[in-house]
């Protein structure tokens, strides 16, 4: 019977309901919008960094991290690539090699930063491939190089050219070799390779005479999120499997300074968040409130037939929350359809920014369910309690002074 009553009541005040639903489903897709948005952008950012090189989560003998040495290496080959890429989380994983070199073009000469990749598994863990800017990626063996287009400009080479790179063997030998120039990565406004130069695996363990080792595996997931669960459980089976002096890393350990930015950052938008939240609070709680206290004289009324105080204040409460429940199922298809948007178009900027010495081109929203469920717990609560102090009210107030209100 009440919940009959409570329909009848919106449906007889129409323009009443449907202006009180309006606030909250603006309010609602306001909310939705900028949460999505928000965690879009910061989940665009971390995985173009991560995609970028770093990868999600990485594996390297125990201390490398801190004090990386030549000598500090992983297994290579086949089957312990197929034991890290066993977890359904792990899509691939890419073995690599680091050492600093001199490279040599002519008279020109510059310090290098020597990266050495398998290019099939490299290609489907990062964007590597995608950034060669002239020339062509890496063939899986062969004396050739990436380099990136600033070391490429001081030395005065292009795709074709000869480089020669001199750097420390790890038997203590001089490495020495000529290599062909296959392409050039990044541009002058990239940033993230600038110094960098990639030889195929292969050809980088005969280089700096490693045999079958390496530095470093860097595994792309399903979705970063999970990069802090899988690089514990793989720790895990890689202590069980014999492959106990490792250390496995999620992202936000290997590249601290930037999870710090991150952190920071968010934690400053989580402000304005709060604010904006606020604002949306307090616009639904002064439209649900005038839309109860206009009634006052209706409900004189209903106290003077003999309803009882406790049934006039369920009333109330329970048409605000049927209201309220109803204008968020209409702002939550609103809310999808419009993330949902901007999920595959996103906002374009005018200039591509550089984010962590990447270029970012556009904001995009994300279909996140705290970006639905916040939103909808907040204006949900908040009219609830709004209705509470009418409804007191209304169920306290004496019928005959509720009659002389207009």
């Amino acid at each position: 019977m009440l919940l009959r009553l409570a329909l009848r009541n919106l449906s007889r005040h129409r323009r009443r309901t449907v202006l009180t639903g309006l606030t909250i489903v603006v309010g609602y897709v306001l909310m939705s919008f900028m949460l999505s948005l928000d965690a879009g952008t910061y989940g665009a950012i971390i995985e173009m960094f991560t995609g970028d090189h770093t990868g999600h989560v990485q594996v390297h003998a125990r201390g490398y991290l801190d004090r990386p040495g030549l000598h500090k290496t992983v297994q290579d080959g086949e089957t312990f690539g197929n034991l890290l890429e066993s977890d359904p989380r792990v899509q691939r994983a890419a073995p690599r090699i680091y050492s600093s070199v001199l490279a040599f073009a002519g008279p020109k000469t510059t310090g290098l930063r020597l990266i050495g990749i398998d290019p099939d598994r490299e290609r489907s863990t990062t964007r590597l491939a995608a950034k060669v800017s002239a020339g062509s990626f890496l063939p899986a063996e062969g004396n050739v190089i990436l380099l990136g287009s600033d070391t490429a400009e001081v030395l005065g080479v292009g795709p074709g050219n000869e480089v020669v790179l001199v750097g420390q063997a790890a038997d203590g030998s001089v490495a020495n070799d000529l290599f062909t120039v296959a392409g050039l990565l990044g541009s002058s406004a990239d940033q993230s390779e600038r110094s960098n130069g990639y030889l195929p695996l292969r050809t980088a363990q005969e280089f700096l005479a490693l045999g079958g080792r390496v530095h470093e595996w860097a595994l792309r997931l399903t979705h970063y999120g999970l990069a802090e669960e899988v690089a514990q459980a793989l720790e895990g089976v890689l202590d069980r499997t014999g492959f106990s002096g490792l250390e496995v890393d999620p992202w936000q350990v290997v590249e601290k300074e930037f999870t710090k930015t991150m952190e920071g950052d968010r934690k400053g938008n989580t402000v304005m968040q709060f604010i904006f939240v606020l604002i949306v609070a307090l616009g639904v709680l002064n439209t649900v409130l005038m839309s109860l206290l206009e009634r006052t004289r209706e409900f004189g009324v209903l106290r003077s037939l003999g309803t009882s105080p406790g049934l006039l204040f369920t009333l109330l409460v329970l048409e605000t929350g049927l209201l309220t429940l109803g204008a968020l199922g209409v702002a939550l298809v609103l809310a999808g359809c419009l993330n949902l948007y901007f999920q595959h178009y996103g906002i374009r900027y005018p200039e591509p920014m550089s984010v962590a010495g990447m270029l970012m081109d556009r904001m995009e929203g994300a279909l996140e369910l705290h970006v639905f469920l916040l939103p909808a717990l907040t204006i949900f609560l908040t009219a609830l309690l709004v209705s509470l102090y009418p409804a007191m009210r209304a169920a306290t107030i004496r019928p005959v002074d509720a009659l002389r209100t207009f």
